[in-house]
């Protein structure tokens, strides 16, 4: 290779990469590269072969000698290649050094020819304004679930990003959806992409970690945090309270449901008795009726599964708790999990829940038998909970069962820590 070749392709591949610098250097002798109207982007001419890789074809008039890397130009940095005037782009990562040999796939068609490629580093802003819509399917026959799910646009609003649901058919009537997540500093990276993250904050002051990983190209992916990973999002949906992301996790479909709005509008509640004798075998006994307000709760009622019934169980309980008990910082906890169902903020109460749509599995006890039997199970593990929450002072046994279509019956007992055994 003769010299002159060999100073046109340093000297180009320098410009790729030292030009998104915060400083550039530049000695004078001309300009750096040449300019397009678009602020911050550098256009090139440049060869790529047939394996995709980009190189040099002839120096630019007036560039600089190659020179290693500035201080102070930080690597690790994401870099969008445009074709001038085609709307094809593609994002690649430079991970510092003096050179920058970035490839471009065959899809894009420009293997073995000359380009003039239009190159500027991508912000986790412009990453955003450029995500193209994502569609989600409702391949795992979710219940309660739209057909179809298609995020077509976003806002950005200071460091938050506004993602615009349209969801078919809606769901309580909510077919067009705003989900307020906020953007976190900087980008990551999967298999050589650039992914951003969102932080989803939910009712209760919880979050959740979600992430959007997209090449600039194909079609982008939306994950969810599970522990130290991210797995893809399946499905996305939102019935005007729940938020629900199904995704994989070795063979089987989980969900992940986090609550926008006040799960307590959903139910009302009302006190149709005291107890203060043991009728059930126990002090302390309230007796309510809770009317679900929603055609959607009440087909879950009827014809949802256990675990749509654990949630249910649990939205009553927080319920009761907030319109009877008078008790404002209740967290509803992931049903599915062991532990406390709900729990304050402080950590002194904890309600243990459960939701009894047939009676029919406790046979031959009789339904008043099966409720005190029922009972008598949550007050126990309101007792394992004093023992491995020792902040926790008072405890509530909620149990609902089933009374009518559109009304649920609970009975609620209360018990206190024993400061001499627990």
């Amino acid at each position: 290779m003769s010299a002159r070749i060999w100073q046109s392709i340093v000297a180009i591949l320098y410009n790729v990469t030292v030009n998104f610098c915060l400083n550039p250097l530049h000695d004078g002798v001309g300009p750096q590269s040449e300019q397009s109207e678009r602020s911050q982007i550098s256009v090139f001419t440049i060869r790529i072969d047939k394996a995709g890789r980009i190189r040099a074809k002839d120096p630019l008039p007036g560039e600089p000698r190659a020179r290693a890397m500035p201080d102070g130009c930080n690597p690790n940095r994401f870099f969008a290649i445009e074709p001038e005037n085609r709307n094809l782009r593609i994002y690649r990562r430079y991970k510092g050094g003096p050179y920058w040999r970035p490839t471009i796939p065959d899809e894009m068609g420009m293997r073995d020819t000359t380009s003039r490629l239009l190159i500027e580093e991508v912000t986790p802003s412009g990453f955003v304004q450029r995500l193209p819509k994502m569609q989600f399917m409702n391949h795992d026959e979710m219940r309660w679930a739209p057909t179809s799910v298609e995020i077509d646009s976003y806002d950005i609003e200071n460091s938050a990003v506004i993602l615009n649901v349209n969801q078919f058919p809606g769901i309580e009537g909510f077919e067009h959806v705003k989900i307020r997540t906020l953007l976190r500093d900087g980008f990551g990276e999967f298999n050589g992409k650039p992914r951003i993250g969102l932080i989803l904050n939910d009712f209760f002051g919880k979050s959740r970690e979600l992430s959007v990983c997209h090449d600039g190209h194909a079609h982008p992916t939306l994950g969810i945090r599970d522990g130290r990973e991210f797995r893809t999002v399946r499905s996305i949906f939102f019935d005007g309270l729940r938020l629900r992301l199904t995704y994989r996790k070795y063979r089987g479909i989980n969900t992940a449901t986090m609550y926008l709005e006040d799960p307590s509008n959903l139910y009302k509640v009302g006190l149709s008795g005291i107890s203060g004798t043991n009728k059930l075998g126990m002090p302390n006994i309230l007796e309510t009726e809770v009317k679900l307000l929603r055609n959607l709760e009440q087909g879950m009622l009827l014809r949802g599964s256990s675990y749509d019934h654990g949630r249910l169980g649990a939205e009553i309980a927080y319920s009761i708790s907030k319109q009877l008990l008078g008790i404002e910082s209740m967290t509803i906890a992931e049903p599915s999990r062991g532990g406390r169902d709900l729990f304050s903020t402080d950590q002194q109460t904890a309600i243990q829940a459960r939701l009894i749509v047939d009676f029919t599995q406790f046979r031959p006890l009789t339904k008043k038998e099966a409720i005190d039997n029922q009972m008598k199970q949550l007050l126990s593990k309101i007792g394992q909970d004093f023992r491995w929450n020792r902040l926790m002072t008072t405890g509530y046994a909620i149990l609902s069962y089933f009374d009518s279509r559109e009304k649920v019956s609970a009975v609620v007992a209360e018990r206190k820590k024993n400061p001499v055994t627990s």
